[in-house]
Formats: C-alpha cells, structure tokens, sequence
C-alpha cells in the first residue's frame, strides 16, 4: 500500500491481470475494520504490487479484434493464451464525449482540482485520456469493452466495461506519488456484476511488494456478506474500512478518503458507517504503480467502471454529495 500525494513520477495501472504474492487485509467482514499486522493478511489475493503493474507482454502477436462501437470489445492473442489491450487508435477522436469541454460533471470533478481524471469514454484504442494530464493518458490493458452506458445523467460520455482481466494502467501518470500521511481521495463510479470471494480491486497502489500504498476493493468472506473495504498499507502495518458492497447492476458512486489521520468511505455521496476508522498505522510512503480493475489471475474488478478521478486531498462531504447529486440527479446537493 502507499502514502498518499503527487509528487515526482508514479506509475499507475488499472486493471492488470496475473499477479502474484498480493496484499489484503486478514478479516473482511461488514463490520470490521482497524489496523493490523500486514503479514497477517491473506495471502490468496495475489501480489499486485510485483506483477500489476507490468507492461504488457511484448510476445504479443499485436493483432487485435474489435467489435462494432456499441460494443467495442478489445483484446489481443498472445503466445501464452492471454488476451492483451488493443496497442492502436489514440483517442484524440473529433466526435469523442471523453472531451466533451461541456459536461457539468467534468467541470465540477476539474474545479475539484483532481490529479489525474479519466473518464473512460474512448470510442477506440487503449489509451484513457486524462482530462488533467493529456500528455499522460493511461493504458488499457488485457480485456476491456468501450462505449457502455456511462454513469452520468444528462452526460453522452460513455463507460469501461472490465470481465476481471482487464486493467487501466497509469504508469504515466507522473503526479501519482505519495508520501507520509498526505491525503487522497479516490473516486469512482462502478456498477460491479460479480463480487465473490476473490479480492476484485477497483484502485490499488503500492509499493514494496504491499508494504506500503492504498487500495479499494470489493470482496465476500466466506460465509460472509459482500463488502467494500478501503486500505491503507504503511511500514508492514495495515489500516481498513470494511462497509457493505454497491449493489449489482447498478451504478453507485464511491469516494475513499484519507485525511492523513483516518480512513473513510463514501456510498451515493453519504458517508457508510463504520467510517471513519483512525489510522494508527506507520507514516509510510508510496510512489509505485497506481491501477485500476486489476487483480490476481482474473478476478480483478467485473462489471462497468466510470469517472475515475484521484486527488491529493481529502473531498468534503459537500464536495462528494454535490458530485454524486450532479452524476445521478443533475442538480447538485447543497443546491448551489
């Protein structure tokens, strides 16, 4: 897990697939959350930290196949049966939403003052533009279906859609470093179509094979009820916040915070008990490969992802409840 903060150069990636010897908190119930020992967490999640990250395989044929653009499914053939992102097609399309200056959304997110944003609705190739960072977009990797119904009302900007192969990796994305207990807030729309008992990510960057960085991630304990957790890694130690999962099917919109002393997670702009827990863990630091979707051997986020937009700061409750009202209902919650 990492730090939060920008500064010098990062990598982040979203949604890789196979990764090997990963991170995840040892409990993850409803209810539960705290603090603790990074060794003990469960070690069937898959290092995303060691292998996530990567570029994507260059023993790649390069060949592609690409669906009509209601349905823009990419994904190449490689020589180990994998399926890699389609490597052509900048998204600097005339016609493409993803740019379209006049979203209400957009400008609200960009007054925000976010990092990076990328939202998702490239209408062909691999790359996800950022609206903060043009020059560093991020990629998309593995499998990954353009041009879904996005999340935002009012909005033609259209969604990704991940099977739990697929990745967006931002490694150029330079502002995307951490350090000590500085701030973030990841947002995000996600409408999930499986949570089980795989640690199914929706954001995750660390460093130092999990000792230190952040992810977001959707899970189901065995016997247990599917949840969202929020997690901190620092120094070895670890800090959760474990709420109740999005529905299926649906979108829902979610901001984790971290404000330098606690963690918090927001469902539908409203904060979810048992938030905010304290973070007692170590002051830490990251500054590795940011991503998002991705998870070990194919269980990494499945469903529709949407806006994804990371900060160095902790989003206020306003804030997150008037981007929510914006998204889903066109007019903002405190009713500026």
């Amino acid at each position: 897990m990492r730090a939060p903060r920008l500064k010098g150069t990062l990598a982040a990636a979203l949604l890789v697939g196979a990764l090997e010897a990963c991170w995840l908190t040892s409990s993850l119930s409803g209810s539960d959350a705290g603090t603790t020992d990074a060794g003990t967490r469960d070690a069937s999640r898959g290092d995303v930290g060691a292998d996530v990250g990567r570029s994507r395989d260059s023993g790649s044929d390069g060949s592609h196949t690409e669906a009509s653009p209601s349905d823009a499914t990419h994904g190449n053939d490689a020589a180990d049966g994998s399926t890699r992102g389609d490597t052509g097609n900048p998204i600097h399309d005339a016609g493409n939403p993803t740019h379209d200056a006049g979203s209400p959304y957009r400008a609200l997110v960009l007054e925000a003052g976010p990092l990076v944003y990328y939202r998702l609705g490239e209408s062909s190739g691999s790359m996800a533009q950022s609206e903060v960072l043009p020059n560093e977009p991020a990629m998309y990797e593995q499998v990954f279906t353009l041009q879904q119904d996005g999340a935002i009302l009012y909005d033609p900007n259209t969604a990704l859609a991940l099977n739990g192969s697929g990745c967006i990796n931002m490694n150029a994305a330079s502002a995307l470093s951490f350090t000590g207990r500085d701030p973030i807030t990841i947002e995000v729309w996600v409408k999930p179509t499986v949570i089980d008992i795989g640690y199914r990510n929706i954001f995750i960057e660390e460093v130092d094979g999990g000792a230190n960085g952040f992810a977001l991630f959707l899970h189901q304990p065995d016997g247990g009820a599917p949840t969202m957790s929020f997690q901190r890694h620092a120094m070895g130690m670890l800090t959760t916040v474990n709420v109740p999962a999005p529905a299926p099917d649906v979108f829902t919109h979610v901001a984790a915070v971290y404000d330098g002393a606690a963690l918090r997670l927001y469902k539908n702009g409203i904060l979810i008990a048992p938030s905010p827990v304290p973070d007692t863990a170590s002051a830490g630091g990251v500054a590795g490969t940011a991503r998002g979707g991705c998870g070990a051997s194919g269980v990494g986020f499945d469903g529709t992802i949407d806006e994804i937009a990371i900060y160095a700061k902790a989003l206020s409750l306003t804030e997150i409840a008037n981007h929510y009202g914006l998204g889903k209902n066109g007019t903002l919650a405190d009713g500026g």
